[in-house]
């Protein structure tokens, strides 16, 4: 049995729309229209948080793609919105998301 460090919420049912499948303390995955390739940066919207995150896999699926991402460099005060997120997530309380196709300088939670 592997055991995680982190907390990880995740939809099991998903179809034909993009939508955050799990959110984690490090990462997330989604269900997206198109592929991504592995090792682009890209910004995702949480919410009203954009969030940096590096495409760690792209996984084609019979409704689009799974992609997997990281997060990297997020400080305390980031990290701390990752964390409330996930626990609206795991209430059941939906989160808007969505990936920007224009990086997002002035509102990125790595600042």
């Amino acid at each position: 049995m592997v055991i995680r460090d982190s907390e990880r919420v995740e939809v099991l049912k998903a179809q034909g729309q993009e939508m955050l499948l799990n959110l984690s303390h490090g990462g997330a995955a989604f269900l997206y229209s198109r592929p991504l390739p592995k090792d682009q940066v890209i910004v995702m919207r949480i919410n009203d948080t954009f969030i940096d995150g590096l495409v760690m896999y792209c996984h084609q699926r019979t409704d689009g793609y799974r992609i997997g991402v990281c997060f990297s460099g997020m400080g305390p005060e980031a990290q701390a919105m990752v964390n409330g997120m996930i626990d609206a997530f795991s209430c059941g309380v939906p989160l808007q998301f969505s990936v920007e196709d224009e990086p997002v300088l002035k509102h990125n939670v790595y600042e």
